[in-house]
């Protein structure tokens, strides 16, 4: 069917019982069937009372729906496992009545929640209804949530909600449900509102754990690397026995009453490049294919942290996968183009493993699974391991500024 045909036969409200709007059903229909078999006047008169409640509840709450336009807030930099808030501005046109309990929610497309079910170890969906371009419709739109519990008359109000995405990539939405259960919440009326979105989330960054699969010896070469002679200004600290005079700031000397001299950046970092054989046997299935997914998905962490962990170094840092690669550079919009290759990775399963260029290099770091050929592994000049069969909840990691300048 025609997706302009089909929004046109689409009802403009879904209504559905909550458990309280169940019992009150159950009670009216007890109440008239009382009624009929009486004739008793009082029952007649509780039955209209209860009669005019239901209708006074589907009145009230199209007030509440209509009238209202929902805007999204464009949400900062969001982290697979890490908490993240999401707001919508919602704005009433009505110019007397304010709408009051209104809930925001995005509706998950189908792959989308089919994935996130995977991740949390839920079973598939029994039943599937279409609802715009390919979503599940069983009354729980399944995507973020927000609630506003009063939108004057004119004016507008913010709805925020917070949420945690289990995995990495692309989150697809395909509209944003409108919900209200006022007055009574015997019915949660829905207006739904089609408007494909997209959010990207970024992989975990575990700097600690990035720091701890280095070389002992690594760590203070890093430290000395970044400072030098000739480039930008980089900081202060206080003179010491053999450091050159002229690097004496004066202003600030006399401030501290104690020398104090300038440091300057290196006209040129230090590069490493990251590498990661994304690629899993076509031949796994079943239990061993969950565990060899999760492992991936343990390496790809770690690939983003030691990223991140490389360019709050001061280091230029390149990353290489088979199907694509990000060159070497500094700063926060290299790591924050490296995430989003990562978070955008689509792990190869060939018969044959693919070749993945450039490992032979001078400083190539190779992030490797149990599944990464020798030839690779040996090209590689150092090589960390991803946990085997690991966990499949994304680390902690606690923040840190790589997160913040992502």
């Amino acid at each position: 069917m025609p997706s302009r045909l089909r929004r046109a036969l689409r009802a403009p409200r879904r209504l559905q019982f909550t458990t309280e709007g169940r019992w009150f059903v159950f009670m009216t229909i007890a109440v008239g069937a009382g009624a009929i078999n009486t004739a008793n006047n009082l029952l007649y008169l509780l039955l209209g009372m209860m009669l005019g409640l239901v209708v006074l509840s589907g009145v009230l709450s199209e007030w509440m729906l209509r009238g209202m336009l929902v805007k999204r807030i464009a949400p900062g930099n969001l982290f697979a496992g890490q908490p993240a808030v999401l707001s919508w501005e919602l704005r009433n046109t009505k110019r007397v009545v304010p709408s009051l309990s209104i809930e925001v929610a995005e509706h998950e497309s189908r792959a989308t929640r089919s994935r996130r079910r995977t991740a949390i170890g839920l079973a598939p969906e029994p039943r599937r209804k279409r609802f715009g371009a390919g979503v599940v419709d069983d009354g729980d739109p399944g995507g973020p949530k927000g609630l506003a519990l009063r939108v004057p008359a004119g004016g507008k109000a913010w709805a925020t909600g917070e949420v945690t995405f289990p995995t990495r990539g692309l989150q697809r939405y395909v509209g944003i449900d409108v919900v209200t259960r006022f007055p009574f919440n015997f019915f949660e009326k829905t207006r739904p509102i089609e408007d494909p979105h997209e959010l990207l989330v970024l992989p975990a960054i575990d700097l600690d754990r990035a720091a701890s699969v280095q070389v002992a010896s690594l760590q203070g070469e890093i430290m000395r690397r970044t400072e030098g002679r000739g480039g930008e200004f980089f900081g202060l600290r206080e003179f010491r026995e053999g450091d050159d005079r002229r690097d004496i700031h004066w202003k600030a000397s006399a401030r501290r009453s104690a020398p104090v001299r300038r440091l300057y950046e290196r006209e040129e970092n230090e590069a490493v490049s990251v590498y990661l054989h994304d690629h899993l046997p076509a031949s796994l299935e079943g239990e061993a294919l969950r565990e060899a997914e999760a492992e991936m998905e343990d390496a790809i962490r770690l690939a983003a942290s030691l990223c991140a962990w490389y360019i709050d170094a001061g280091w230029r840092v390149g990353l290489h996968t088979i199907d694509g690669h990000v060159h070497e550079s500094i700063g926060a919009g290299q790591l924050h183009a490296q995430l989003r290759h990562l978070a955008l990775l689509e792990v190869r399963r060939d018969e044959e493993p693919p070749e993945l260029r450039g490992v032979d290099v001078p400083g190539a770091l190779m992030v490797a699974t149990r599944f990464t050929p020798p030839e690779v592994r040996g090209a590689a000049t150092r090589v960390v391991e991803a946990r085997e069969g690991g966990d499949a909840a994304p680390p902690s990691g606690g923040d840190n500024p790589s997160r913040e300048a992502a």
